[in-house]
């Protein structure tokens, strides 16, 4: 049986052998298996304040714009490469429906404090 040839080659070399689990490569480079923590409890924060929306005694075109926001913000946290365009275009129209509706301040703070550090990791 012949030796393998070996060559130095700059970057990853991988001879007769598996790869598997995220790779990155090179500046800025990420890799990430599953969803990151800060996505989950974002999603967390989006699914509490999803099932308070019946008990706030908001009108149909409110609710209905506030779950719309929602499941915009939970799409964003449950997807493969999430925006931080749509995360903060979703909060900012949450918050504008919200505004001023005391019965949500705390799960609407909870939802924004959730969104940070997933901000932060997005960039």
């Amino acid at each position: 049986m012949a030796s393998p040839e070996y060559r130095n080659e700059s970057g990853i070399q991988n001879i007769n052998s598996t790869v598997s689990g995220a790779q990155a490569v090179g500046t800025g480079a990420v890799a990430s298996v599953g969803t990151p923590p800060e996505a989950n409890a974002l999603a967390e924060a989006v699914g509490v304040l999803l099932r308070q929306l019946p008990a706030l005694g908001l009108d149909t075109e409110t609710a209905e714009d506030a779950e719309a926001h929602l499941e915009d913000l939970h799409a964003e946290a449950t997807a493969a490469e999430p925006s931080p365009g749509r995360v903060r275009r979703a909060l900012s129209g949450l918050k504008g429906v919200l505004a001023g509706v005391a019965a949500a301040a705390g799960a609407l703070t909870a939802v924004e404090k959730a969104a940070e550090p997933l901000l932060r990791l997005l960039g």
